[in-house]
C-alpha cells in the first residue's frame, strides 16, 4: 500500500512539472513570437513602403505650395508616422502670412494641409515704418517706403515700440481705427486714402475725393454710416462739396461746405 501511494505522488509531480514546462514554453513561444512582429514591424516602418504618396494642400493663395512643403519638412519620402502634426503646425506659422494651420494623416498614405491666410486691413506709419496688418493688428510685412497699395494708411497714432513681422500693435486708437474700418459701409471703405487716429474721440477718414469724416468711437456704427450715406448723397444731388462731416454723434451729424 505504501509503494502505491509513493508512485502516485511521484505520478503527480511528473504531471506538475509537464505542466509546468509547458507554460513555460507557451510563454517562451509567445514571447518569440512577439519579438519577430516587433522586428518585423521596425523592418516595416524604417522601409519606403510607409512613405507618404500624397500631400494636399489648401487655403493659400499668397503662399506658393512650394513654400508651404518647405516650411512642413514633409516629402514623399518622409514615413507617415515619423513626424508630429503639432511639430508640422508650428512651423508652418513661423510664416507671417499664416493665421492658422492644420496638419491631417489621411490613411493609408496621404496628408493633408489646410491653412488659412491673414488678410491685410491697413497701413499703419508709425516712425519711420509701415506696417501692414491684418485685423487683429498683427504685422505681416513692413517697409521704410509705403509699397502696399489698396490700403487705408493710419496716420498719427500715438507712438508704440518698434514692431517685428509677427508682433502685433495694441494701442486703443489704432485698435479702434481698424475697428471702425471694418464696419465702414462696403461702397465707402474702397474711397479712404488714409485715417487719422491721435485718439479714440479724434478718429477720422479722409476721403480721396471728397471731405474729411469725423468719425469718433467705432459705436453706433450703423447710424454714422447711414448719416455719412445720406450727407454724401445730398451732396452730390445738390452738386455741393464738403469740408468735413461730423457723425461722432450720429443722431445730430453735422458738415461744413467749402468755400
Amino acid at each position: 500500500m505504501k509503494k502505491a501511494k509513493t508512485s502516485s505522488a511521484a505520478a503527480k509531480r511528473r504531471i506538475l512539472i509537464e505542466q509546468r514546462r509547458n507554460k513555460q514554453l507557451k510563454w517562451l513561444s509567445a514571447l518569440l513570437l512577439l519579438a519577430i512582429v516587433a522586428e518585423a514591424l521596425f523592418i516595416l516602418a524604417k522601409s519606403d513602403y510607409l512613405d507618404i504618396r500624397r500631400i494636399d494642400i489648401s487655403g493659400n493663395k499668397r503662399i506658393a505650395t512650394a513654400q508651404i512643403l518647405k516650411l512642413s519638412r514633409l516629402t514623399t519620402k518622409t514615413n507617415i508616422f515619423d513626424w508630429r502634426s503639432s511639430d508640422v503646425r508650428r512651423r508652418l506659422l513661423t510664416e507671417p502670412w499664416l493665421e492658422s494651420a492644420s496638419v491631417t494623416r489621411r490613411f493609408p498614405l496621404r496628408v493633408t494641409i489646410k491653412v488659412a491666410e491673414r488678410q491685410p486691413a491697413a497701413v499703419i506709419v508709425m516712425g519711420t515704418w509701415f506696417y501692414l496688418v491684418d485685423e487683429n493688428l498683427v504685422v505681416i510685412k513692413r517697409q521704410n517706403t509705403n509699397i502696399f497699395t489698396g490700403q487705408a494708411v493710419v496716420l498719427n497714432a500715438p507712438p508704440e515700440d518698434e514692431r517685428e513681422i509677427g508682433q502685433r500693435f495694441t494701442g486703443a486708437s489704432i485698435r479702434n481705427a481698424l475697428k471702425a474700418l471694418a464696419v465702414l459701409d462696403k461702397e465707402l471703405a474702397p474711397s479712404v486714402e488714409s485715417v487719422t487716429a491721435p485718439s479714440i474721440d479724434g478718429l477720422a477718414f479722409k476721403l480721396k475725393s471728397g471731405p474729411t469724416i469725423m468719425y469718433g468711437k467705432a459705436e453706433m456704427t450703423k447710424q454714422k454710416n447711414y448719416a455719412i450715406k445720406v450727407i454724401l448723397t445730398e451732396a452730390a444731388n445738390e452738386g455741393k462739396s464738403w469740408q468735413y462731416i461730423d457723425v461722432r454723434v450720429p443722431s445730430n451729424p453735422a458738415a461744413k461746405a467749402i468755400g
